[in-house]
């Protein structure tokens, strides 16, 4: 009996065509959720045997892919934009931004903190239409962006692009756009370590400048006290982020650095709960000061906080905190 070898071949080439159109079909779905338990099991897997963690990272908690911006759409978490009030008519006031100094950076955690911080000082700085802040901001947020691996979304162009405009509605379409994209960008690498950092900074800079803008502007419109109402529901939504974070992260001390925020945010939230019962918002300065009380404690303690024995277990174990794809 004769074997027809051509006959095999094309056999065996139709048989591997079909597997790879399956593998990218695969591969290219963009809608399966996170299994909780299978992360946590995959990523105690990869501590345990000490791997090289390109496809499981903790900082990631990338173990399936998830749908584009599908994890900030769930929990309703806003833009720093979406949630300062965007009334330049105002009283400003730029001693409120934060004073930024590079040197003590140095850890992912307040790399990322400090960048949600500056990013609502640079939404800020461009309501009120100060280019000199806006340049300086957005420069400190650039550089941060890139240690953090998302560099290519704010660079030089941009801030090069900034200082050539003279019109604002321009400038405010770069600024407001890229701030968006790094999260966006963050959201759909899975960088949820980085992502709950920076969306801490963000929301204790935001409200700290929206309860100073009401200290200073007590005969303002209804819609920036409804802003400050906002906030009960934002927090409540960033709290139940920050439980689904833990609940796929298995490491002592990102977990210790998760429950201090949310405790933060529960202490901010229980005087907003004083303000807005759910029906009616009754604001008095007695309320904005204890907010401004809490919210400038928090931000002075921001560079306290430091997660070096996180960066340690990861150089140990070859798990990279950092987002390292290109």
């Amino acid at each position: 009996m004769k074997i027809n070898y051509t006959l095999i071949l094309l056999l065996f080439l139709f048989i591997f065509s079909c597997n790879k159109k399956h593998e990218d079909k695969i591969n290219n779905n963009d809608n399966i959720i996170i299994d909780t338990q299978q992360v946590n099991s995959k990523i105690d897997t990869v501590e345990k045997t000490n791997v090289d963690t390109q496809t499981v990272q903790v900082s990631e908690i990338k173990i399936k892919k998830i749908k584009r911006c599908e994890i900030l759409e769930k929990y309703k978490i806003p833009q720093p934009d979406e949630i300062l009030i965007q009334d330049s008519t105002l009283t400003p006031d730029f001693n409120l931004l934060y004073n930024v100094n590079m040197v003590y950076l140095n850890t992912v955690f307040s790399q990322s903190v400090i960048l949600g911080l500056v990013s609502s000082d640079l939404i800020y700085s461009t309501i009120f239409k100060n280019k000199n802040f806006i340049l300086k901001y957005f420069t400190i947020s650039a550089k941060l962006a890139d240690k953090l691996g998302v560099g290519r979304i704010l660079n030089q162009k941009d801030i090069e692009n900034i200082d050539k405009q003279t019109d604002f509605d321009s400038i405010k379409n770069i600024v407001f756009s890229k701030t968006r994209q790094v999260c966006i960008e963050l959201s759909n690498q899975n960088s949820h370590i980085e992502l709950s950092y920076i969306i801490y900074g963000a929301l204790i800079e935001n409200n700290f400048l929206l309860v100073n803008t009401l200290l200073k502007n007590p005969s303002a419109s209804d819609s920036l006290y409804q802003k400050l109402a906002d906030q009960n529901e934002i927090i409540d939504n960033v709290i139940n982020y920050y439980n689904f974070v833990l609940s796929v992260v298995d490491n002592y001390d990102i977990s210790l650095n998760l429950n201090a925020m949310i405790n933060d945010l529960t202490e901010v939230k229980k005087v907003y709960d004083k303000i807005y019962n759910g029906e009616s918002i009754l604001v008095n300065e007695e309320e904005l000061k204890e907010l401004d009380t809490l919210l400038r404690k928090y931000k002075s303690n921001l560079l306290v906080k430091s997660d070096k024995k996180i960066e340690m277990q990861v150089k140990k174990n070859k798990i990279s905190i950092k987002n390292k794809q290109k």
